[in-house]
């Protein structure tokens, strides 16, 4: 409890300090912005369907965010329970509440996940300095209720717990862009602490160097009282700088960042290091080394010549053409020698024609021993006929096959949508293609490693996900709510002669498919695969039957054993053999539309419970829970009308009445109380009025004695021990059970409390224009009771 009071408390101060104070530099203009939620419902945790999901999302030049988090009560009588949140960038949250095991080959690695507890009524405040920009998924729920009774609605203080949250946040108004064409000049006046500079890393950029040069400190060379610090996506912390430098006029301060994130913008700060009113001139050079690619098809040209020029376009995005004002495009000329050294220029303007070597971006091809960077292999999705997701293949080719140097590298390229992807789950499945792979005396093993935003660098997986390949036998890896934006998948061939006078193949061939799918095995045989909407999102999740858990429904814990399960099973579908009984007993008495009722609700109760308790469901879920809930109570209602004895008409009218008021309530809350009490009390209300009729008709007791010892007052008693039962004893682990009792009771007290057969039947006109007469109505009130009744 403690530690979530001094959470929000410290929140409040770092929000204080930071949104109350104004800007941290004054020479620097900040834009502010909102996004906010009206309370909505937490719900206690059962499965990932029953989070509440608040998206989020960031611009870019976001300096600080906050998160408000503010908790209420549908009552002040509920009693305080904690919340549970938690928020990641770039995709939902993988929680697990109940420490349920995750299935084998999972990948599940959160590294900006972060969780929180909200107690009593406190509002939490979160605060970031420095966020990346894009999506924000904020989760929340309540903690697994342990008392596992089943809580009737309507009988106790209905209790909801909402959430409401608001985020605010901090953006700088403009970045000055950087060129690696030529440097940017710039001058730290007295009362500027910092600048921020900001450059665009493309597609197929190898590392970035980037320098000071020409420091000068109050017009006197001879130290830089400065230090940089360099990130993607987001601002860089000053607490966390790469590079201080301190030197003379002459001298550069420079670090180079290698196998930086691609198609991403990069952050530079530049901090003073020395307080005072010091003015610090400086110049920043960008320097960009790409994976220039050379032509395979001029070789030959390339051999002839000493020297040869050529030029590729460079596609850039249209925020980064913005950058550059009106520059559409840029040149790269590359200075390439018979030696295979080469350099590299970059300019605004194409040079001269005549010196080129033009070649399309699709030609450009490079030979491995030229290569700065492994060959990269673009691919492109299709979306399949029976699933929603996609699936990547080559672009080149269209296949999954790779073919991998041994010793070597390749890389294969594909693109999340951030928005439409992220709610399922990346399937990987690789193995070596032996039908054209020698593998026969040697020992033959790929190397796969992920990695999002910049390629694998060389042999070593330096993110968390890598997994090697040594047969044919496939390798299949899940990564549920995989983040949008580019991934990377390098594959590097490595062999192992058996023999000491064999030599291993020059390549290897690898099949790789990736797709993107529902669920983990669809959740596999004890668990449900279901899709859940929210905000426009669309995220799939496992439901689990049969006592199984985890995220795909393995984890076998508290999993039912047969017996349990063919117990409760067959309790729960043969129990409603029982209203076989009132169906014949009102087919012998001439009660055919309650039997139809009666009969109705065996059946439906029946394939209910069996859908419900196991996967056997000839419907809709839905369909059969509206059903089997709509049937039982009319179940109820006709028996009351029928102890009624009412004429044909009257009876007719209050069946219609019944029929819609019963499909209204169940369709609007099949669970709440008032759905059977108010139809079941107009019921009893009727038949309680011409019990009383009849009574003051007859001059004596309605229905005799006889027949309220021996069937009304023990049908009621048996009806009422159910209802009890059903309303006040039911839990989770006794449901099968107490359950199976209530649908006999129910039964057995309908077969009590049908009354007996008329003695003749009265006919009435269907003319519409005739009334009915009040006398011949009493006189056929009393005229169709038997003596016994």
């Amino acid at each position: 409890m403690m530690s979530v009071h001094y959470l929000v408390y410290l929140g409040v101060i770092l929000c204080v300090q930071f949104f109350g104070s104004g800007a941290v530099d004054e020479n620097i203009e900040y834009v502010t912005g909102n996004q906010f939620y009206d309370p909505r419902q937490v719900k206690e945790y059962n499965d990932y369907g029953s989070v509440s999901l608040f998206p989020f999302r960031l611009p870019d030049r976001v300096s600080d965010v906050r998160w408000q988090l503010m908790k209420h009560r549908s009552n002040s009588k509920c009693p305080h329970l904690t919340f549970h949140v938690a928020l990641q960038n770039g995709s939902f949250p993988i929680v697990n509440p109940l420490n349920e095991s995750f299935p084998d080959h999972m990948y599940r690695s959160n590294p900006d996940m972060v969780t929180y507890e909200i107690a009593d009524d406190l509002t939490l405040i979160l605060f970031i300095k420095n966020p990346n920009p894009g999506y924000w998924f904020l989760t929340a729920w309540l903690p697994h209720d342990e008392d596992d009774r089943i809580k009737q609605e309507g009988l106790s203080t209905e209790c909801y717990y909402f959430l409401q949250a608001i985020m605010t946040y901090r953006q700088i108004a403009s970045v000055q862009t950087l060129n690696d064409i030529a440097s940017t000049p710039y001058r730290l006046h007295e009362n500027e602490t910092f600048v921020i500079f900001r450059y665009f890393a493309e597609l197929r950029v190898k590392s970035i160097q980037v320098s000071i040069t020409g420091c000068v400190t109050d017009n006197e060379p001879g130290w830089c009282p400065i230090s940089l610090s360099f990130e993607a996506n987001r601002f860089p912390l000053e607490s966390e700088p790469i590079l201080k430098c301190n030197t003379s006029k002459d001298d550069s301060c420079s670090f180079t960042v290698s196998d930086p994130w691609q198609d991403s913008w990069y952050y530079l700060r530049v901090n003073k290091t020395k307080n005072g009113p010091l003015t610090v001139d400086f110049n920043v050079e960008i320097s960009v080394t790409a994976c220039t690619q050379f032509p395979t098809k001029s070789l030959q040209q390339l051999t002839a010549k000493d020297e040869l020029l050529w030029y590729r376009r460079t596609n850039m995005s249209d925020e980064a053409n913005h950058a550059y004002e009106t520059v559409k495009e840029r040149w790269t000329v590359v200075n390439e020698r018979i030696t295979g050294v080469y350099e590299e220029a970059t300019f605004l303007t194409p040079p001269d024609d005549n010196h080129l070597y033009i070649l399309s971006p699709d030609e450009l091809q490079i030979p491995e021993e030229m290569a700065l960077c492994p060959k990269t292999i673009s691919l492109s999705s299709f979306e399949g006929q029976s699933s929603p997701f996609k699936t990547w293949i080559r672009s080149d080719n269209n296949t999954d096959l790779y073919t991998v140097p041994v010793n070597g590298q390749i890389i294969a390229k594909f693109f999340m949508d951030p928005v439409l992807d992220i709610g399922g789950t990346m399937k990987i499945k690789a193995n070596i293609d032996t039908e054209n792979t020698t593998t026969h005396n040697h020992n033959i093993s790929i190397a796969f490693c992920l990695m999002r935003g910049s390629p694998p660098p060389g042999s070593n997986c330096s993110s968390e996900f890598g997994f090697t390949v040594r047969s044919d036998d496939p390798v299949t890896w899940h990564i549920p709510f995989p983040a949008g934006g580019w991934w990377y998948m390098s594959m590097q061939a490595l062999c192992v002669p058996t023999l000491s006078n064999n030599q291993c193949p020059s390549s290897v061939v690898s099949r790789l498919q990736l797709s993107m799918i529902e669920c983990i095995d669809l959740c596999g045989p004890n668990g449900g695969c279901h899709v859940y909407h929210q905000d426009g999102f669309r995220l799939y999740g496992c439901v689990c039957q049969n006592g199984y858990g985890g995220w795909a429904c393995t984890d076998d814990t508290h999993a039912w054993s047969r017996a349990y399960f063919l117990t409760q099973v067959l309790l729960l579908t043969l129990s409603n053999i029982f209203f076989i009984l009132p169906v014949i007993l009102a087919m012998y008495r001439h009660f055919f539309a309650e039997a139809v009722v009666y009969f109705c609700t065996l059946i439906f109760s029946t394939f209910y419970h069996a859908c419900d308790s196991s996967k056997f469901c000839i419907m809709d879920y839905n369909t059969l829970q509206f059903c089997d809930f709509f049937a039982s109570f009319m179940a109820i209602f006709v028996t009351l009308i029928v102890m009624a004895k009412l004429p044909s008409s009257l009876k007719q009218t209050l069946h219609m009445l019944g029929t819609f008021g019963l499909a209204l309530g169940t369709t609007y809350n099949r669970f709440s109380l008032w759905a059977a009490v108010v139809p079941i009390g107009f019921g009893v209300i009727v038949v309680l009025s011409s019990w009383g009729y009849r009574w003051n008709k007859r001059r004596r007791c309605y229905p005799t004695k006889r027949r309220w010892l021996l069937y009304i007052v023990p049908g009621i008693v048996i009806t009422s021990a159910g209802l009890l039962i059903f309303a006040f004893f039911e839990t989770e682990s006794n449901y099968q059970y107490v359950h199976s009792v209530w649908h006999a009771c129910m039964a057995f007290g309908v077969l009590l409390l049908l009354p007996p057969r008329t003695r003749k039947d009265v006919m009435h006109d269907s003319h519409m224009s005739e009334l009915i007469d009040v006398n011949a109505l009493n006189s056929e009130l009393v005229e169709n009771e038997i003596l016994e009744y």
